[in-house]
């Protein structure tokens, strides 16, 4: 069973290092955490005790003990709650994190701990995560198959999501966007009188007169003799304006380049003339790229509205 165990324990740190973790074995080199182990014996003698990796992240505590056999993973009483026996926090692997994740919350200035127990092998294991504070009790969070949600850039948005329950950034934002996108939709359906195919291009209408610097929302007020549609209006016919003399430019320069006479006996005056409008190229080339991220950006719009139509 020894060296199962050892091959459980080398497993679980190539999974550590993997995510880019950095752990400590049996112990910790953070003191303060350390000294608190010097009295975390699982069978209660007062002596030190250690689990198999500790690990700080950010501001998160990370207590990791393994078991080689699945069925040593966790050990419940009657009423489903974790054992705190001696013998099962010396039995089992998540029994045994939470009683080291526990003591140290209690005995450190490390309140925000993930306890997390391993069991099992490559192959066939489980991954169970405990979130424990030095207040009694504990909450179970789904099983994981690997560490990556514990990394520095993870670990955050993993305690907000899972701990505190609450919807992260990027779920926020996301679900913002979808809020905004329906009531737009109920707004050009109510008020615009538009067909669903209509839709998507007045969206789009929209998003090119935003890209004109000179046009700004705070300009539509309501008002009757320039309506605000006639604002919107003329910000797309300069944005188009743009886009026409981007394209103008660039049939001038496509003009020259075919102008050459491959049987000339010198290319320099071509040359002359393609090296004279070098910054315009430039100029363009950026443009082109700055147009390339709108319709990007109008593809996407698109999608939403084509979505909640």
């Amino acid at each position: 069973m020894a060296k199962k165990e050892i091959k459980t324990d080398l497993w679980v740190a190539r999974q550590l290092d993997d995510s880019k973790i950095k752990y400590d074995a049996q112990g910790s080199d953070i003191k303060e955490i350390n000294d608190a182990l010097q009295s975390a014996s699982k069978r209660g003698t007062g002596n030190a005790g250690y689990p198999e990796y500790v690990a700080v992240v950010n501001d998160f505590v990370i207590v990791i003990e393994d078991k080689a056999d699945l069925a040593k993973h966790q050990k419940l009483t009657n009423t489903g709650i974790l054992s705190v026996d001696q013998k099962d926090i010396a039995d089992y692997a998540v029994n045994g994190a939470y009683f080291y994740a526990k003591h140290i919350a209690q005995n450190s200035g490390f309140h925000k701990i993930f306890a997390i127990g391993v069991s099992g092998d490559e192959k066939h294991h489980k991954i169970t995560p405990l979130y424990v504070d030095d207040r009694d009790g504990y909450k179970q969070l789904p099983d994981i198959e690997s560490f990556t949600s514990f990394t520095v850039a993870n670990i955050g948005e993993y305690y907000t999501r899972y701990v505190l329950a609450e919807k992260t950034d990027i779920e926020k934002t996301t679900e913002e966007i979808l809020k905004d996108a329906a009531e737009l939709h109920e707004y050009l359906r109510t008020y615009g009188s538009l067909k669903d195919q209509d839709k998507p291009l007045v969206v789009s209408g929209i998003l090119l007169a935003l890209d004109d610097k000179f046009f700004k929302p705070s300009d539509l007020l309501g008002d009757e003799t320039t309506t605000d549609g006639q604002l919107i209006y003329d910000a797309i016919q300069q944005a188009n304006a743009s886009l026409y003399r981007l394209e103008s430019t660039m049939s001038a320069v496509a003009k020259s380049l075919s102008s050459i006479d491959a049987k000339a006996h010198t290319m320099t005056n071509y040359m002359a003339k393609i090296a004279s409008n070098s910054d315009v190229i430039a100029h363009n080339t950026a443009v082109t790229a700055h147009y390339s991220k709108i319709n990007a950006e109008l593809t996407n719009a698109l999608g939403y509205m084509v979505a909640l139509s």
